[in-house]
């Protein structure tokens, strides 16, 4: 039995370090900062077992230097920073966690983005390079394991990709920032039997920020585990050699070709997340900080629930495989020497998807059109009556129990689309279903017979999931990479202790996957909603009771935000990294004592 025991983040200022005579004086000035507020937390909340630092906190984030410039400036793990860190473990007695840009001499002319974590005893034990990252979108111009994925395998094994280890506290892993929007980075840990992930992260302000935060809640929520988010608290830009913004002697009237990122450029938000998904512990802003919160690993152990069994997991990674996005080994032969190189590998896959009829290209002559979300028990389609008269619906949603016992669509459903010239979906007790608006069933989905239909309308790429799928990120991902524009949910939502949690998994599923997401729950229950592709809410009903919610759906502008590289996690998604690890989850017999609860 492990007892309950106390985490902490620390959320740290960071100086910014330049090339030059006083590199290494500014990153021991960042290092020992860090270990200052470590030990001021010890003092002011009692001694943590684990403790998490924020990514890139021991230099900053240039993200004009070239790669020459970075493995001369990024530190090596292990080394004389890492060693600084290890007195401390030993010191103090714990676990910590953290992330460094890292020149590893064994392979030059690249540099890498790598989390690492040291025990109490001082060794490291684990060290983990970054999947998703910047480079494909033209930030940065390092490399992730994935670009040159076969001599990475061939030197450091597969399991080297996501790596956990078992200690007396639980199993531990890592993942770092951009990571948080791709599910199956987190997902791959937990199938190793992951039970908390330590984030440091650097996340700036930004509008995608209120999805960000909510991707790390669907992270812990969908995987069962704890996660740890340690961001910024300050960044402080250099002047010259000496001086940093927060220096006297900055003459605003200069501009200087140095780094001059605004003191608070992140927003801070450090925060513990327990594994229901429910955040534990939170720095509110930005600025210093350490947040501490009590984990329980017995209780995860008890409370975990099952989402990937054998089965499953064997269909997910034929679809996997089938799927082709961005492929890997992209910069195994040459790498990266400019950051503008990542988004021609974005640009060449979207007009593979293109090509292969997943992607719709934007198109003038889409009007908008309204999707109607109907809350209600009753069977009865007077709702859907309002929805057309008074809405204008063309596409319409029912919750899913209405028809719980039907085996077929019922008539009434069909007749309904006909007469008004609408789709429908919605779902009996045993099939999700789409109505087209002559009044024909042209979509249905099972839950257990291992497919995940998508068909094309005059109301865009449709999909269905169903009450609970929302909770299994691999649906809503395969439908996406189908091509899939528009998801409906039909669903039962009861009230719950993972209400909340179930509430922003559907909008981190619009988020991650880019697409409109549309929940209709039982009217005793509410909040049903439709989630804009960015994770926004644009319409809700805030509680209980018989709603109609309408929406305006712009295909054009989806379809648009598609076939572009920035933030499209569709295209830096490499499929064929997680495939394996599906396929060989999916052949441990679940008798064995090797299957992990996810």
């Amino acid at each position: 039995m492990i007892e309950p025991y106390s985490v902490a983040a620390i959320q740290t200022r960071i100086r910014h370090v330049r090339k030059g005579a006083n590199q290494q004086k500014t990153i021991k000035e960042n290092l020992f900062r860090s270990i200052a507020i470590i030990d001021y937390a010890a003092v002011r909340f009692g001694a943590a077992k684990l403790v998490v630092l924020p990514e890139f906190w021991l230099t900053g984030a240039d993200h004009g230097r070239s790669v020459q410039d970075w493995t001369e400036v990024a530190p090596q793990v292990p080394g004389w920073e890492t060693d600084a860190l290890s007195e401390v473990c030993q010191e103090q007695k714990f676990y910590l966690a953290a992330a460094t840009m890292e020149y590893d001499p064994t392979w030059p002319d690249r540099w890498f983005n790598c989390a690492f974590i040291i025990g109490p005893n001082g060794d490291i034990i684990l060290k983990y390079r970054k999947h998703n990252c910047g480079n494909l979108s033209g930030v940065l111009n390092n490399t992730t394991p994935g670009d040159m994925y076969d001599a990475y395998v061939d030197r450091y094994g597969e399991e080297s990709l996501f790596p956990v280890v078992d200690t007396p506290i639980g199993r531990l892993a890592c993942m770092v920032c951009f990571d948080i929007n791709f599910g199956e980075t987190a997902r791959m840990l937990a199938m190793r039997g992951a039970e908390i992930i330590c984030h440091p992260t650097g996340e700036p302000h930004g509008p995608h920020r209120p999805s960000w935060e909510m991707a790390r809640r669907t992270r812990a929520f969908e995987n069962g585990v704890y996660l740890i988010s340690a961001n910024h608290g300050e960044y402080l830009a250099p002047v010259d050699d000496d001086h940093f913004m927060d220096s006297p002697d900055w003459m605003f009237q200069e501009r200087r070709r140095v780094e001059t990122a605004p003191p608070f450029r992140t927003a801070g938000g450090s925060e513990i997340v327990d594994f229901r998904g429910h955040v534990i512990g939170r720095a509110e802003g930005p600025g210093e900080a350490a947040i501490t919160a009590e984990v329980n690993i017995n209780a995860l152990r008890r409370g975990r629930v099952q989402h990937v069994t054998p089965s499953r997991a064997n269909a997910f990674a034929a679809e996997y495989e089938q799927a082709k996005a961005c492929p890997l080994n992209v910069f195994l032969k040459k790498p990266m020497q400019d950051r503008r190189e990542g988004p021609q590998t974005m640009r060449a896959t979207i007009k593979n998807f293109v090509e292969r009829s997943i992607f719709k290209t934007p198109d003038d002559s889409l009007e908008p059109y309204t999707l109607s979300v109907l809350q209600t028990d009753v069977q009865s389609l007077d709702l859907a009556q309002e929805a057309v008269v008074h809405h204008g619906a063309r596409l319409i949603v029912l919750p899913a129990d209405l028809t719980r016992l039907a085996s077929s669509v019922p008539d009434t459903f069909t007749e309904f689309a006909a007469q008004h010239r609408v789709y429908l979906a919605g779902a009996t007790a045993n099939t999700a279903f789409i109505v087209d608006d002559s009044g024909d069933v042209v979509l249905e989905y099972r839950r257990d017979d291992g497919t995940f239909p998508v068909v094309e309308t005059p109301y865009g790429k449709l999909a269905v999931v169903v009450a609970d799928d929302v909770n299994v990120l691999e649906l809503s991902r395969i439908l996406a990479l189908k091509g899939a524009e528009i998801v409906l949910h039909p669903t039962h939502e009861p009230y719950s202790a993972e209400t909340e949690s179930v509430e922003q998994a559907r909008r981190t599923r619009a988020y991650e996957n880019m697409v409109y997401w549309a929940s209709a729950n039982i009217a005793s229950r509410g909040w049903s909603e439709v989630v804009n592709l960015d994770g926004k809410i644009l319409a809700v009903a805030d509680g209980p009771g018989e709603a109609v919610l309408s929406a305006a759906i712009d295909l054009q502008y989806l379809r648009w935000h598609k076939t572009r590289p920035y933030f499209n996690f569709l295209m830096h998604l490499r499929t064929d990294l997680y495939a394996p690890s599906y396929r060989r989850f999916g052949q441990v017999e679940s008798t064995t004592s090797e299957l992990v609860q996810v």
